[in-house]
């Protein structure tokens, strides 16, 4: 089986991070263009070939999501628990503690959680290189971060990771945001030094990775959740025209969906809801052109009344009754019945047309 571009991708990333010589990745791209999804793979790579040989590698990924994070002590926190958190003894009194102090009054768990914040900074000042040596941390959605938490606290960190406990850094943003928010807090602290990341970055980067096209990722996922094992039959029980139907929703992601991952992901899960509860399967013909006519035309109806429903930019108004019925109340069964029949109906049409054109 020929490996695709995108396994090529995860490969080399794996590659390069599992490295032992303190290297920081960046993997950088727009919003929905699938950083995260990419570096998701990379992890599951890891984990698959430690399932399968657990001698093959022992490297363990400590993943840090910065999304509305307040604080510098609150992912130190959160790197030593996931360090640690299920090894060491002594942090799992520390997490008992935290418990307990939750059924405290509440000036007393102020005063507690106080020595407790305290603690795992000195804990993790504490941890040798020995203890990084086969981790590696992935910081994600840095421009996500609070207001409260600045860019210069995270960077300090990431320096202090790679150059003091020698660990492989992985960082993700959308350069743009993080520029944007570069700004604002150069503003908010009077210095005008602009576009910080690119003047300081040589202090810490090693390699930058721009994703600037997702069409293998996008393949990837069209392709992953469609083998998925389900009640539909689609496109499991007839191979030959599994493909067919790939390249259909690829070709409608490329031409509405404007490179979003987190749209696709939405269109492919009201595709197989859809398609499990209306057995458009059952009208399959293998040599029947009209068919996937038809079909496609679906597939493109429905995701257009998913971007109407989560108020996207429509190109075009498909105002499908049957449709928009399910969408003004999701998953309603009388309304995926009727779109059965409403298939069948576009389906003779289509092949009169087909045929007539032949």
């Amino acid at each position: 089986m020929n490996e695709s571009k995108f396994d090529k991708q995860v490969k080399e990333i794996k590659g390069y991070v599992e490295r032992d010589d303190k290297k920081c990745l960046v993997i950088n791209g727009s919003w929905g263009i699938g950083k995260t999804y990419l570096w998701k793979q990379v992890e599951k790579k890891f984990e698959d070939e430690k399932n399968e040989d657990e001698k093959n590698t022992n490297k363990e990924i400590v993943y840090i999501d910065l999304f509305g994070k307040e604080s510098y002590k609150q992912i130190l926190e959160e790197i030593v628990f996931k360090l640690y958190g299920k090894r060491n003894e002594a942090l799992k009194e520390i997490s008992k503690l935290v418990k307990l102090v939750k059924l405290v009054s509440t000036g007393l768990e102020k005063i507690i959680y106080g020595f407790i914040n305290i603690g795992f900074e000195a804990l993790f000042s504490l941890l040798e290189k020995k203890d990084f040596k086969n981790i590696i941390v992935c910081f994600d959605n840095i421009e996500r971060k609070s207001d409260n938490l600045a860019l210069k606290d995270i960077i300090g960190l990431v320096n202090l990771l790679k150059e003091d406990k020698e660990c492989n850094v992985v960082m993700i943003f959308n350069k743009e945001e993080l520029n944007k928010l570069e700004n604002k807090e150069s503003d908010e602290s009077k210095d005008k030094e602009s576009n910080w990341y690119e003047t300081y970055k040589e202090k810490f980067v090693d390699y930058e990775l721009t994703i600037k096209n997702n069409d293998e990722v996008a393949k990837d996922i069209i392709k992953t959740k469609l083998n998925e094992e389900r009640k539909d039959g689609l496109p499991n029980k007839h191979e030959e025209h599994k493909e067919r139907v790939e390249k259909i929703i690829f070709e409608l992601f490329k031409q509405l969906c404007d490179n979003n991952l987190r749209l696709l992901f939405k269109f492919i899960e009201h595709i197989r809801y859809s398609n499990q509860e209306c057995f458009f399967i059952k009208h399959y013909d293998k040599d029947d052109e009209a068919f996937f006519q038809t079909l496609e035309l679906y597939y493109e109806y429905l995701l257009n009344h998913i971007k109407e429903y989560y108020s996207l930019k429509n190109n075009k108004s498909f105002n499908i009754h049957v449709f928009q019925s399910y969408f003004d109340n999701f998953f309603n069964l009388s309304e995926l019945q009727n779109l059965t029949g409403v298939f069948e109906q576009e389906i003779k049409s289509n092949g009169r047309k087909f045929f007539e054109d032949c």
